[in-house]
């Protein structure tokens, strides 16, 4: 992770709330991301609202424990979360 986010943090538990914000917000992302490719790939456009959706699920798929996973695994879960709320 970058040292100027790490600069700021005083105490373990803003490291804590830091990895579940980071987290969390990379979940989301990868819902946005996987629903747009889903709906690119099978029907031809990028469908907005099917992009707001994965944004939920990705959200939703995260919310169990945002704590434990790797940022690359919290994309993948988002992404997970995403594909499924397309179909």
């Amino acid at each position: 992770m970058s040292p100027i986010i790490f600069s700021k943090v005083k105490s373990n538990m803003d490291l804590l709330n830091l990895t579940i914000f980071l987290n969390t917000f990379l979940a989301g992302a990868g819902g946005v991301m996987a629903a747009a490719t889903v709906t690119r790939l099978n029907f031809g456009k990028t469908d907005v609202v099917q992009m707001l959706n994965g944004c939920i699920g990705g959200l939703v798929a995260i919310t169990a424990e945002p704590l434990m996973p790797s940022p690359i695994a919290a994309i993948l879960i988002g992404a997970v979360g995403g594909v499924i709320v397309v179909y």
